[in-house]
């Protein structure tokens, strides 16, 4: 009997045992939710610009507002009255700007988005909002900037399963978004005041390259261009059993089978 025991009991192990084997792994996915910008997306020689944005359902939600601007002040940026974060505000060459700012919000969020500037008008505004869902956090932000080039870039760090968002501020001039990414607004093309736009794309690996290309007009262009990748919630693995639940099955009628065998055959 205990001989009988003991052999079921290590069928038994080896079955739950293989019930872990080839696991996959569930992890959060960052969903892209909405986009919203100004009409006109433009505004010059504003000292504020503002638009509607409005949050679908999701949980753990954030909003972006990237804003594109030719001064040396930095803007203050809110959402329904309440002061967003800035991630990055870089400057480039004749103070051309571009910047990011966050805000952690709730499903079913609206609210106006304002874009103000202290002490007085700017020459021009863009703004444009984007809001995601299954974020935890922003990464380190990325910048880069260039004069009369014929494209602007910025690599960023990343790791598989991050969202790049990017803004770009170009004077005297546009941009097409690179491919691989996602427009998510763009002033097009403007001469003599500053333009700009924003995109997204999914990381794969450990870096990503944001890109523009540049429509110049003569003389040519200064541009500014940030990202920040956006990083999902960490979750255990959630073992799932494609092999083990079979491997269990066959080895608990082998087990069976090896009992009966020696219940009949005691002396083998």
């Amino acid at each position: 009997m205990r001989h009988r025991s003991s052999a079921f009991l290590a069928f038994l192990v080896i079955g739950l045992g293989a019930l872990f084997l080839v696991p996959n792994v569930r992890a959060a996915t960052i969903v892209f939710d909405a986009s919203g910008s100004p009409n006109p997306q433009s505004c010059v020689g504003c000292s504020s610009i503002s638009w509607t944005h409005t949050v679908g359902s999701g949980s753990s939600g954030i909003l972006l507002v990237g804003v594109s601007y030719d001064d040396s002040r930095v803007p203050t940026v809110q959402f329904g009255g309440t002061t967003m974060t800035a991630l990055g505000d870089h400057k480039g060459a004749g103070g051309q700007s571009a910047g990011l700012w966050s805000l952690a919000v709730s499903s079913g969020a609206s609210g106006t988005v304002t874009v103000t500037f202290t002490g007085g008008p700017t020459t021009q505004i863009i703004g444009g909002s984007v809001s995601y869902f299954n974020v935890a956090s922003t990464g380190i932000v990325a910048s880069n900037d260039g004069v009369e080039t014929s494209a602007a870039s910025v690599s960023v760090s990343t790791v598989a399963g991050d969202v790049v968002v990017d803004t770009l501020s170009v004077f005297n001039g546009g941009g097409t978004v690179g491919s691989g990414q996602t427009q998510r607004w763009n002033s097009g093309l403007l001469a003599g005041v500053a333009a700009g736009g924003g995109s997204d794309e999914a990381a794969s690996g450990s870096s990503v390259t944001m890109s523009w290309t540049l429509t110049s007009i003569a003389p040519g262009n200064v541009w500014s261009l940030v990202a920040v990748p956006l990083i999902p919630p960490a979750t255990s693995p959630i073992p799932e059993y494609p092999l083990g639940l079979p491997l269990l099955a066959i080895l608990t009628i082998i087990s069976y089978g090896v009992i009966r065998r020696k219940t009949k055959n005691p002396k083998k």
